[in-house]
């Protein structure tokens, strides 16, 4: 632009109004079409900051400044959209690189916290029956329950139960002493 603009300067010293009026419009479309735009930024937001595994997040990439037009490229999931949804196995890091018109070109990450869900098991002999969590269970086996773990992840709780008959009252004898 230096040159146009010592032209147009040397023009002006020749005190040709049309040649103000030109100078006039160059000295506009410098201030107003020439101003730089703000340097290009991106952060990324979640709907979630940790989730339960095989849970569903949206990951949402914010452009700031630069010139648009965006351009977007995910890391982990080879996406090319300013929005993407995840579900992490594990707590993951996601990156996205956004550029602009300009190819000016700036990255942010995000990390998603996996919490996993949970499992126990526990062995029980009853006699007869066996009153767990609400339930009276008759007979041997596995029994299940499913709650949610400390973490708000599913967990399930596993009875491993022994139910055995209480002796018939014929099968007792002997002599009671009193």
């Amino acid at each position: 632009m230096s040159p146009n603009l010592l032209f147009i300067t040397k023009s002006f010293f020749n005190n040709s109004k049309l040649t103000f009026f030109s100078f006039a419009i160059v000295l506009i479309s410098l201030v107003f079409c020439g101003k730089a735009n703000a340097q290009l930024a991106v952060n990324i937001t979640s709907n979630l900051d940790s989730v339960c595994v095989g849970t569903n997040v949206t990951l949402t990439a914010n452009p700031s400044g630069g010139t648009t037009p965006y351009t977007y490229l995910w890391d982990n999931a080879s996406e090319t959209t300013g929005s993407i949804i995840v579900a992490p196995g594990s707590t993951t890091t996601y990156k996205v690189i956004v550029t602009d018109s300009a190819d000016n070109v700036d990255s942010a990450t995000i990390t998603i916290a996996v919490k996993q869900p949970s499992t126990s098991s526990f062995s029980i002999s009853a006699c007869e029956s066996y009153l767990w969590r609400g339930t009276t269970y008759l007979t041997s086996g596995a029994k299940t329950y499913d709650t949610l773990n400390v973490a708000g992840c599913d967990s399930t709780i596993t009875l491993n139960l022994t139910i055995t008959a209480a002796p018939d009252a014929g099968d007792i004898s002997g002599t009671i002493a009193i």
